[in-house]
């Protein structure tokens, strides 16, 4: 009986087969040849495709790298998907050898040893379950609030993973990076979990993507792998992911972490709620959030005396719709538009009477509220006091002007 990683052994099936479907014409030839017997499993894939020229095979299964006439057929590829399967196979003990022929086609041969030894065979079926002892602490609270995104290529796995987190999590599903893209932007998640290599879109280019578009940029992305490699651990932290995991997955620790990070996030807009500065008051998961939330400050700051300021004035300013808009906000900090502003002019408004000079209804006036009692309102209700309370505070021996 032959024992393996089923994950990995279809990652390694899936790409050698992909390169040979891609490199061959239309009503080419494609051979499989499986020999399996007791310690091994080997597996051949052949093409009559285009070949590899003889000057470049010693480089073909290094990173990035593509043959020339794979880059004169231009044909899309990113030169990982060989070296991929190159790793997979030799972290295992197994052995690729290829032969080509410019012209003519190529052959891969895989050698793969059984992990009977190795591995526990009731993990072996399906490489992301844990151990039957792995438990994981998780808040008392309702956790169906976080809404998670998971985007993996292999069925399996990712039905696997979907029925792992739904206990824990709101979960949404893609197939394709191009997939979770599209979802991603509709659906707002609060985090994302992907896989690296995928067809269409891999998950770096998903990660850049998220990244340069500013209705997504917010959103925290893990990135899982069966590639253990610190080169691409680098590339992938580069792209703009919060965490690398190498799998099989580690479930529990992987709902630990999505806990972690997600309540942190909830921590901080916790403190942004009873500071006064906004962008000051947070530390943001990256410069373009901060820059983000001081742009929307500033915006609104040039209008201030604007009474009629609404969140049509934000989306035209930003170029986004109210509900990217809406839904970044509330991630971020945990504010509609519509409050933001609001809290936006108090703030301005509280710094004002720290300078002094000024009445109640004048500060109101210059802060955009024409009505002196919606005013004071709205600034007991941010800051706890009254305006006037606010500056008697400040000198007790004084007499306040409303």
């Amino acid at each position: 009986m032959f024992y393996y990683k089923k994950d990995i052994l279809d990652k390694i099936f899936y790409n050698l087969l992909a390169n040979a479907v891609k490199y061959t014409e239309n009503g080419g030839q494609i051979t499989i040849k499986i020999n399996k017997n007791r310690n091994s499993l080997v597996l051949i894939v052949t093409d009559n495709g285009i070949g590899i020229p003889k000057d470049e095979q010693k480089h073909i299964l290094k990173r990035y790298y593509r043959a020339r006439n794979a880059i004169n057929s231009q044909l899309p590829g990113t030169g990982l998907g060989l070296m991929m399967v190159k790793t997979l196979v030799e972290q295992d003990q197994g052995k690729m050898t290829f032969v080509s022929e410019p012209g003519l086609g190529t052959s891969f041969t895989v050698t793969l040893n059984t992990l009977k030894e190795d591995v526990n065979v009731s993990t072996i079926g399906n490489a992301s379950t844990p151990s039957p002892e792995s438990t994981v602490q998780t808040p008392s609270e309702p956790s169906s609030k976080y809404k998670i995104l998971i985007v993996e290529d292999n069925d399996e796995l990712r039905i696997d993973m979907v029925e792992k987190l739904s206990p824990h999590f709101s979960i949404m599903a893609a197939r394709t990076g191009t997939e979770g893209y599209e979802k991603a932007k509709a659906g707002m998640p609060d985090l994302i979990v992907t896989d690296l290599i995928m067809p269409e879109m891999d998950g770096n280019e998903l990660c850049r993507t998220l990244q340069k578009d500013e209705n997504t940029s917010h959103i925290p992305v893990f990135m899982m792998t069966v590639l253990n490699d610190p080169h691409q651990q680098v590339e992938s932290i580069k792209s703009g992911i919060n965490t690398y995991m190498t799998k099989p997955i580690d479930f529990p620790f992987l709902i630990a972490k999505i806990f972690s990070v997600l309540e942190y996030k909830q921590k901080l807009r916790d403190k942004y709620i009873h500071e006064t500065e906004i962008s000051k008051s947070i530390q943001f998961r990256d410069e373009r959030e901060a820059e983000f939330v001081k742009d929307l400050e500033e915006f609104i700051l040039s209008r201030v005396k604007d009474e009629e300021i609404a969140v049509h004035d934000l989306c035209k300013h930003l170029g986004m719709s109210r509900t990217a808009l809406y839904m970044k906000l509330k991630e971020m900090i945990d504010h509609s538009p519509q409050s933001f502003i609001i809290m936006t002019k108090l703030n301005h408004a509280r710094k004002l009477l720290l300078q002094g000079g000024r009445t109640v209804q004048e500060v109101a006036f210059m802060v955009g509220f024409n009505n002196p009692k919606y005013f004071a309102t709205s600034f007991k209700k941010q800051f706890g006091t009254s305006p006037s309370g606010f500056l008697k505070s400040l000198n007790p021996e004084d007499e306040v002007k409303d």
